[in-house]
């Protein structure tokens, strides 16, 4: 896939036309990234390497891949979001940092995003001849709408992530988890949850934290409507709680799909939840905290349902719910 979106671009350049460009910027946050390089025995440049990032994340996953994916998150939380980005003939734009590449067209999925459209678009244009399909001007325009419309949807798909975490979350209030910083600024201080990952905001303790460090955190409240969890660190007390579902991985919607992630989970030594209720929430999936766009059509449904749940029957390890009707 890299290779083809790599080709594409360049192949558009050869052609003398515009192309759309999906840029990573070199990180305004790499002397963390440096930091936290050496706190694993690596020393990195000082300036900004994409390739000597890479070998070290790769070296970095051999060395320790249990705890690779937390290292991971903090590097991706530094490195920053991408964005779409018009080169026109002869011109020059940023590449993408975070794959270490300089030419990158996203084209391989036109049946599910819109830049890829444009880019088959244009790579028609240039096997069919002279007509182009866009002016510079609206490839301008379009560029800074698909960034725009993806970081709107990324936030909507968060805030219905969130919402379901909260609901997971609301009778645990009083625990303790172990957990890592994953956004430190003005605005505030993240941090996720190792079991299960599940982000919220530190509301105390905070003082001196950075991305990547490694805390120990209390739940202290959660708002189902907003997606909000607050927590606070180095405090001892642990609260027990009753009548609580004690699970990892929850799997909202039955079905073939629902039950193969569900064993898989469970396989893994996770505890797993599935909410089976098909046609009410068309079998949707929250898998360590990814959720499908199919989400966003059901989040009312969700969240009435996991409300509502009770159990119902043990099967692999997997506790299984159906919904009160």
């Amino acid at each position: 896939m890299i290779a083809a979106n790599g080709v594409t671009a360049r192949y558009l350049a050869s052609k003398q036309l515009p192309s759309l460009r999906r840029v990573v910027r070199i990180p305004k946050r790499w002397d963390r990234i440096v930091e936290l390089a050496a706190e694993r025995g690596t020393t990195l440049p000082r300036e900004p390497d994409s390739k000597a990032l890479d070998q070290f994340l790769v070296a970095a996953k051999a060395a320790d891949p249990l705890r690779f994916p937390d290292l991971s998150l903090s590097v991706i939380k530094l490195l920053g979001a991408g964005e779409y980005v018009i080169q026109l003939p002869g011109g020059s734009v940023a590449g993408h940092f975070g794959l270490a590449v300089k030419d990158y067209a996203h084209s391989t999925a036109p049946n599910r995003r819109y830049p890829d459209l444009i880019t088959q678009r244009l790579l028609k244009a240039a096997v069919a001849g002279p007509a182009r399909p866009y002016e510079n001007d609206e490839l301008e325009a379009l560029a800074k709408h698909c960034t725009e419309a993806e970081d709107a949807a990324k936030k909507v798909e968060r805030q219905i992530a969130k919402s379901a975490a909260a609901i997971l979350l609301e009778s645990r209030i009083g625990e303790q988890f172990d957990a890592i910083v994953t956004g430190a600024s003005d605005k505030g201080t993240w941090v996720r949850l190792l079991q299960p990952p599940i982000e919220g905001r530190l509301e105390r303790g905070f003082q001196g934290l950075d991305v990547g460090k490694r805390v120990r955190v209390k739940l202290i409240h959660t708002d189902v409507e907003r997606g909000f969890h607050r927590l606070r660190t180095r405090l001892t007390t642990v609260t027990e709680t009753r009548n609580r579902f004690d699970y990892d991985v929850a799997i909202l919607g039955g079905g073939s799909a629902g039950y193969a992630a569900a064993r898989t989970a469970a396989a893994a030594g996770l505890r797993t939840v599935v909410i089976e209720s098909g046609a009410e929430v068309g079998g949707l999936c929250l898998l360590r905290g990814c959720m499908p766009t199919k989400a966003l059509l059901y989040a009312a449904e969700v969240l009435h349902l996991v409300r509502h749940a009770e159990p119902w029957a043990s099967v692999l390890k997997t506790l299984v719910l159906t919904s009160r009707k």
